[in-house]
């Protein structure tokens, strides 16, 4: 046999099995096998199986749902059977090499917790169901929590569910990887410093000693037990309620007598700074911690007793 002849020979064999279509091998072992116009769940879950050699568990409610296939579809890959069945309420969910067939309104009671839990920076896999605890770094926790549970009543499945940890400002959320990781992708966009904090910023005269009753406890409530006091004339409010918003550079002063209470806001931080000259004695000068305006809650600065009397600035988010 010439050259010649061989060489039309193999174009020839070519060209036949290029007609003939892909075979399962030449697909790479990465296709299922589709039968139009139609194909089945139940027969599509088989081929999946035989494909991948992992043990499928089949919701009996979708067994026989037929999926309308495009005339000429003859392979699906299994990212393409996938968007197929979840356009028609199907979703393939993983669990070590177990695969759940399992129809959107079922998802929960088919595949139930325990679920394992990620770390937010983890690759979470996308069609497992997980739970990730994330935690909320700028002080806006409760909104975006309730941002988030909106958007979840939206979705048909059903499966998310989130969490609000208030104490630690942490959300939890368990839900399908893929739609975990839009949660994270939002909240990470959400989760800014605010540029503007709204606070009340007030000066009370009181007995040191009452003041140091009413300084015990948490931080937070000093300014709410001040007003208390004021109300009930164990003390005096020195200031109108003066609203204010800290933002960063702020500069305001109160002065009050021979004291001069500043706030200061400097590089995302918040502080009160008292001066205060006494004649014949040198000029004193406190200032409070520097508090993140993001954490925020209560800032107080008390100066010295005066005949057993103190002066109390207080700056209190809203």
């Amino acid at each position: 046999m010439t050259r010649s002849t061989l060489l039309t020979l193999a174009l020839w064999l070519g060209l036949c099995l290029g007609l003939a279509g892909p075979s399962f091998a030449q697909q790479g072992g990465s296709q299922l096998p589709v039968s139009a116009p139609e194909t089945q769940v139940e027969g599509l879950a088989q081929s999946w199986a035989k494909l991948t050699g992992q043990l499928l568990v089949l919701d009996p409610q979708v067994a026989h749902l037929r999926i309308k296939v495009q005339p000429g579809v003859a392979w699906w890959n299994l990212s393409e059977a996938r968007e197929a069945l979840r356009f028609h309420d199907v979703i393939v969910v993983e669990r070590g090499q177990v695969r759940h067939f399992v129809h959107c309104r079922n998802l929960t009671s088919k595949s139930s917790p325990p679920y394992p839990v990620y770390e937010p920076d983890d690759l979470l896999p996308e069609n497992e169901m997980l739970t990730v605890a994330v935690r909320v770094r700028h002080g806006a926790a409760s909104s975006i929590f309730a941002n988030l549970r909106g958007i979840m009543a939206r979705d048909t499945t059903r499966a998310g569910n989130i969490l609000l940890v208030s104490q630690k400002d942490q959300l939890v959320i368990t839900d399908l990887g893929a739609k975990v990781r839009y949660y994270l992708d939002l909240i990470e966009r959400l989760d800014v410093p605010p540029t503007h904090v709204a606070a009340r910023f007030e000066v009370y005269e009181l007995p040191q000693e009452r003041y140091e009753e009413l300084s015990r406890g948490s931080l937070a409530g000093v300014g709410s037990r001040l007003a208390l006091a004021a109300h009930e004339e164990e003390a005096v409010r020195m200031t109108s309620r003066a609203r204010v918003g800290l933002h960063d550079e702020l500069e305001l002063e109160r002065q009050v007598g021979e004291l001069r209470f500043r706030v200061h806001c400097q590089a995302g931080k918040a502080r009160i700074i008292l001066s205060q000259e006494r004649p014949e004695q040198p000029p004193l000068s406190l200032a409070s911690v520097r508090e993140p305006l993001t954490t925020l809650r209560c800032l107080v600065l008390a100066s010295d007793p005066v005949q057993g009397r103190v002066r109390v600035a207080v700056l209190r988010r809203e």
